[in-house]
């Protein structure tokens, strides 16, 4: 089991507020993914996950008070032969379903869904990258 801890904030924040839960017990999270929106005096921001796996318990709640240091999330590694199944095959297992907007947005192949979301794409690079093009 992995802890999530909240990070050092700033030299002189040693605690936030709990605005927003991103995840749930049950979700699979990539590292960077955000886990929780915190407010400090200075900024509302995303504290992003050190690990990836399976969240196995979220133990803050909105409203709560979060110190530095204090553990916010479990995290239980994902096996590696299971996390294929989940994303075809390409090795990027657990990163797979949280980042699936970002594959897409970026175009990479994150799914069949992509492909029929953007048929412009791979039809416009056929006949440019053919044997007629000159």
């Amino acid at each position: 089991m992995i802890e999530i801890r909240l990070p050092e904030i700033s030299e002189n924040v040693e605690s936030g507020d709990v605005v927003r839960v991103l995840v749930a017990a049950g979700d699979v999270v990539a590292v960077d993914q955000p886990l929780i929106e915190l407010e400090t005096e200075k900024a509302v921001f995303e504290v992003p996950s050190t690990a990836a796996g399976r969240v196995a318990e979220v133990l803050v709640s909105e409203g709560d008070t979060v110190r530095v240091g204090q553990v916010i999330v479990h995290i239980e590694p994902v096996a590696a032969d299971r996390a294929p199944a989940s994303s075809g095959g390409d090795g990027a297992g657990t990163a797979a379903a949280p980042a699936a907007g970002t594959a897409q947005a970026t175009g990479a192949s994150a799914g069949a869904g992509d492909a029929v979301a953007k048929p412009g794409a791979p039809d416009a690079a056929a006949p440019g990258g053919g044997t007629g093009a000159a």
